[in-house]
């Protein structure tokens, strides 16, 4: 009787009754099992937890999915506007939010005037307006490169444009950034007009601009805001009527100041600002 020696295990095996020549030739080992094992890779210790795997594949690097996507996921870094840590989805270095809410640029550019609420707090933090205004004024801002700032204004006059000056990049004004620190209250705090949401909206209830409105000065539990108005603002009194009408309507008290009043007595400015709002508080 035929005999062969398994490759696998060593064992010792012998032809069975009924095979033929061709099937006795081609049979290498003395079992199924046997041959599953030999078509095995060599065991291999994944990279993340260390622990000895068998590869299904010879592209197999890591023991199970969990593993792989530890192993492709990008470095942590802190997220530009709330600060808090993530990783970037699908090794995407130039991620910079951690979240769709945190990307407010993006979705403001894309849907304009649909903001999520969250991400308008967000940005009224005081650690993120600091970064926003060292960026404004940092040198990657590209609007502080006089090539970029003359084709801007070239742009802006072939649209017809009366001037550009400075694109809101210039730090805060000086009477603005005083009156502020002396009632304590925010700076550029970000408004929404539009008060429905967008599944809230019915077809004859759109949106119309504008979508929000940015106020120098405010206090938000008192629905207070201050304006702080320079020269260019003698030009604009039809539209700051207008905004002030809208404001109002939205249940808030508009207080205008110019420049000149509160650099002149920043003392009686404060003190009229503090009567209106202990006025309102009264009232409730």
């Amino acid at each position: 009787m035929e005999q062969k020696q398994c490759p696998s295990c060593g064992k010792t095996f012998a032809r069975q009754a009924g095979y033929s020549n061709s099937q006795w030739e081609a049979r290498l080992f003395c079992s199924l099992e046997c041959r599953a094992n030999a078509r095995r890779l060599p065991a291999k210790v994944c990279p993340v937890c260390s622990r000895p795997f068998r590869p299904r594949g010879k592209t197999q690097s890591t023991c199970s999915w969990e593993c792989r996507n530890v192993a492709m996921r990008a470095p942590e870094k802190p997220c530009f506007i709330c600060g808090k840590s993530f990783h970037a989805r699908h090794g995407n270095l130039d991620q910079l939010c951690c979240s769709s809410k945190c990307a407010t640029i993006k979705v403001s550019q894309g849907r304009k005037g649909k903001v999520p609420v969250a991400a308008l707090a967000a940005l009224q933090r005081p650690e993120v307006q600091a970064k926003l205004r060292e960026y404004r004024q940092s040198d990657r801002n590209p609007i502080n490169d006089p090539d970029v700032r003359r084709r801007a204004l070239e742009a802006a006059k072939a649209k017809g444009y009366g001037h550009f000056l400075h694109g809101g990049n210039q730090p805060m004004p000086k009477p603005q950034q005083a009156l502020a620190d002396r009632l304590g209250w925010e700076t550029e705090v970000v408004v929404r007009t539009n008060q429905l949401t967008g599944r809230a909206r019915s077809r004859t209830e759109k949106a119309t601009p504008p979508y929000k409105y940015t106020l120098d000065i405010a206090e938000r539990s008192l629905r207070i805001d201050i304006e702080v108005d320079g020269p260019c603002h003698r030009s604009r009194k039809e539209r700051d009527a207008r905004r002030d009408a809208k404001m109002m309507s939205l249940g808030w008290t508009v207080l205008r100041f110019t420049n000149r009043e509160i650099q002149d007595d920043l003392e009686a400015v404060t003190q009229r600002v503090l009567k209106v709002a202990e006025s309102i508080t009264s009232r409730r």
